[in-house]
């Protein structure tokens, strides 16, 4: 990571002193006013870790996603594309610069957000289930976000005639893709739950 010249570029153009601050503080706003709207200690953890996995949520499918579906399209209206191509970034590096460093800023927010609803988590019934869900999230925000990419350079290939592209298309067709997924892994992962609580005769 540390010697991917494209990570760094991102990273050095999605983070500054303002932006590092503001993330938090908008979330401990948030979280703030949770508690004020909670009766009980209880009732705090449970809507801290449901807006928790709303807010990790909205940053990855919906923010991270559209920022990914741009990283490419973007390089290609400005025309420089062809020029990241042709340098001596390797095709693993330049994924990964894509793919994580474009969306760093999301993955940012969505990391304290996650981090919040682990520590909930101990204080509330059905851990387990909840913790599924926590990891279910992050493997389908990357499973969207590389969806998007991967589409968007679909778009850049067959793109023959280098008119402008929009990423509007791929961006809301890979957001009804990764909510689907979302929806089957519950469900897959929920299964494998109960079946383990039945042989451990719980």
């Amino acid at each position: 990571m540390n010697r991917n010249p494209e990570w760094i570029r991102n990273i050095w153009s999605e983070f500054s002193n303002t932006r590092v601050v503001m993330m938090p503080a908008v979330l401990v706003g948030i979280y703030f006013i949770v508690g004020l709207t909670a009766n009980t200690l209880t009732d705090f953890f449970e809507n801290a870790w449901g807006w928790s996995l709303a807010i990790a949520g909205l940053l990855l499918f919906f923010w991270g996603a559209k920022i990914t579906s741009e990283a490419v399209i973007a390089e290609m209206n400005n025309r420089t594309w062809s020029q990241q191509r042709l340098s001596q970034i390797t095709p693993l590096e330049m994924t990964i610069g894509k793919l994580f460093g474009s969306s760093v800023y999301p993955w940012y927010g969505a990391l304290i957000s996650l981090s919040v609803a682990l520590v909930c988590v101990f204080f509330l019934p059905e851990p387990f289930v909840k913790l599924r869900l926590m990891v279910n999230l992050i493997l389908i925000g990357i499973l969207t976000q590389s969806l998007t990419l991967n589409f968007s350079l679909m778009g850049v290939k067959k793109n023959r005639d280098n008119e402008k592209l929009n990423s509007g298309f791929y961006y809301i067709f890979t957001i009804i893709i990764g909510m689907f997924f979302f929806s089957v892994g519950a469900n897959v992962m929920d299964h494998f739950i109960h079946l383990y609580f039945l042989q451990c005769g719980v």
